[in-house]
Parts: C-alpha cells; structure tokens; sequence
C-alpha cells in the first residue's frame, strides 16, 4: 500500500479572452501543485481488550489485522486467525477476509464471550 500523501493546491482561475458571438466565455482552471507531505499513518481503531485477547492477538498474528497473514498454522485469518466457520457463527453479516480491526476485535469478544478460552486454548495466554 501507498502511503497518504497531502498534496497542497493554488487554484487560479482566469476567463478565456476569447468569445466568438453568442457562446459563453470559456474559462481555464491551473492546477498548480505547491507540495507533498506523507501524512502520518492513521490509528486503527480498535477496542480496549481485555489482557487474555491481546495477548491471543499477539501470539495468533504478532499483532497483525492483515488478512492473509502467514502464521504457517493453518488456514486462519487475520489478527485473531479465525478460521471460516468460526468467524461466521459470530460474525455472519460481515465479509470473511475483509473486516477492519474494529471487527475483528469485535468478533473476538464476542466468540470469547460465548466459548472462554477454548478456541485459543494452545496460546498459552
């Protein structure tokens, strides 16, 4: 991914000298670009976890929302590494693959409220 760029603008805008009977003026608008700035990288947001899902979060992915993410422990996915059928018995309305960090955390509680430590019982957290 591309990082955020601020691009600065001047706007200058100038009629057209020239006007041939009935037509309107016709007009020109210059873009002038004055600077670029990376911006900073926005927070993800997330929720406030309790102690036991950072620390599954942690181990599971090293803290990494990304889906896809290679853990070389199976066919998980993202920051919790749900596997498919476990992210839709708490999640069916979102899209497996595609959830921002809000909904990962979001399914983690709630699959840790429903099943305790189970499903992660082999973290050590």
């Amino acid at each position: 991914m591309l990082p955020a760029i601020l691009i600065s603008l001047t706007l200058r805008w100038s009629p057209s000298a020239v006007n041939l009977g009935n037509t309107p003026p016709k007009s020109t608008l210059s873009v002038f670009v004055d600077s670029l700035h990376p911006l900073p990288p926005l927070p993800i947001p997330t929720l406030s976890l309790s102690p036991y899902l950072q620390c599954v979060r942690h181990r599971e992915s090293s803290d990494n929302y990304a889906w896809g993410y290679p853990t070389g422990t199976g066919d998980g996915g993202g920051a919790f590494q749900f596997e498919r059928p476990t992210w839709d018995s708490v999640e069916p309305d979102s899209l497996y693959g595609n959830a921002s960090a809000l909904i990962q955390d979001q399914a983690a509680e709630a699959l840790f409220a429903r099943d305790g430590r189970s499903p992660w019982i082999s973290d050590g957290c």
